[in-house]
């Protein structure tokens, strides 16, 4: 980074007078209301640039100059007004350089930050978040133990061919490869099914074709069958409410085993965000070991 000469002089004059490195960074951050704090070696090689050539001057040439205050104000206020607009577009808008624009954002103390995409939710959905969520306060509060037999369940697609990132398919070359990077018009993927409770994980049960009732409840059967007596009589099951799951023949195989203990379209809150154990445990566990996909 470089400084102008005001703030070499003060870093340098208080670097003498305190001795102390620390103490030369943190009143440096209060004097000019900064938050990066100038490195141990910077401040070092000043004051012994000083001692040995008798000045602070860059020896490149002329220091950039402190940006005017106008500008650092033009710049706040076109981003306070349209703070989704990129840097190239203001510079096309102020006729500033890019790296002005980017400068001035910076010393204005503005940041750019990602903007999570998620789905959209009216008031009827928040309610009956809102209502699930106090059901299942009470449900475990009833009982501490009953997730030790609650079974929460979902199923995802992996890509077997995984995909391509632009990002990092660059390539240093003296001349253009005209390299392409080709990927399958039908690439393979794989489904994956699985359910945990508080004590342990079925699953997964791998797919490969489309689910449906037919496939979900040949799934569904070989599940229960790897449960016990308790889990079957007293334990509960969660699912989305997918049209394959809600199906009356998917329903009647799962009350047989379960009956009202069945925690689905009714309770469970549609739209509802992928916070399931499997979501964020199994499945991206899965996901994460490159048994199911593979990055290029």
């Amino acid at each position: 980074m470089e400084y102008t000469v005001e703030r070499r002089v003060f870093l340098v004059r208080t670097y003498w007078v305190t001795g102390s490195v620390a103490n030369t960074q943190l009143e440096f951050m209060r004097k000019f209301g900064v938050r990066k704090k100038p490195v141990k070696l910077t401040i070092q090689s000043l004051a012994q640039k000083l001692e040995r050539t008798g000045t602070l001057l860059s020896e490149r040439g002329k220091i950039r100059p402190e940006m005017p205050e106008e500008t650092i104000a033009i710049v706040w206020d076109r981003l306070l007004q349209s703070p989704k607009k990129s840097l190239r577009r203001l510079s096309q808008k102020t006729g500033y350089s890019y790296s002005t624009c980017q400068r001035a954002a910076k010393k204005a103390n503005l940041r750019p930050y990602k903007i999570t995409s998620v789905q959209e939710l009216g008031d009827v959905d928040k309610d009956k978040r809102v209502r699930y969520c106090l059901w299942f306060r009470e449900f475990v509060h009833d009982n501490p133990r009953i997730l030790d037999i609650t079974w929460f369940s979902d199923e995802a697609w992996f890509h077997l061919s995984g995909y391509v990132n632009a990002q990092n398919s660059g390539i240093w070359v003296s001349e253009n490869p005209h390299e392409n990077a080709e990927s399958p018009p039908h690439p393979q993927k794989v489904g994956v099914w699985c359910t945990i409770s508080g004590l342990r994980i079925i699953g997964p049960i791998f797919f490969d074709t489309t689910m449906d009732s037919t496939l979900y409840c040949r799934i569904f059967y070989d599940f229960v069958q790897q449960l016990d007596d308790v889990e079957l009589t007293q334990g509960y099951f969660q699912q989305d409410s997918a049209m394959c799951h809600m199906s009356n023949m998917s329903m009647e195989l799962i009350e047989s085993f379960f009956n009202d203990r069945v925690i689905s379209k009714k309770m469970w809150p549609p739209k509802s965000p992928n916070l399931t154990s499997p979501d964020f445990f199994s499945l991206g566990f899965t996901e994460g070991q490159g048994v199911c996909k593979q990055t290029v």
